[in-house]
């Protein structure tokens, strides 16, 4: 089984320029900071996303619906 680490490369990159291995002025580590946390924003949204049953068309994971009656007809105004 593979391992999983858990360290993200933001963590790893703010490790690597306050041991002084790496040289970044600030201006350049906030933004490789901001890039790497707005990614993983959009892959935990989107991955958390596949996991929610919609509400408007819920379906199992098969593709059946889950909600197999027709929806009542709207009364006449």
């Amino acid at each position: 089984m593979r391992r999983i680490d858990r360290s993200g490369p933001s963590t790893k990159c703010c490790t690597c320029a306050g041991a002084g291995w790496l040289t970044l002025d600030d201006a350049t580590l906030a933004s490789i900071v901001s890039v790497v946390n707005v990614l993983a924003s959009i892959a935990l949204t989107w991955w958390t996303r596949r996991k929610v049953t919609s509400l408007a068309h819920p379906r199992a994971v098969d593709g059946t619906l889950l909600v197999p009656a027709a929806p009542p007809d709207r009364p006449v105004e």
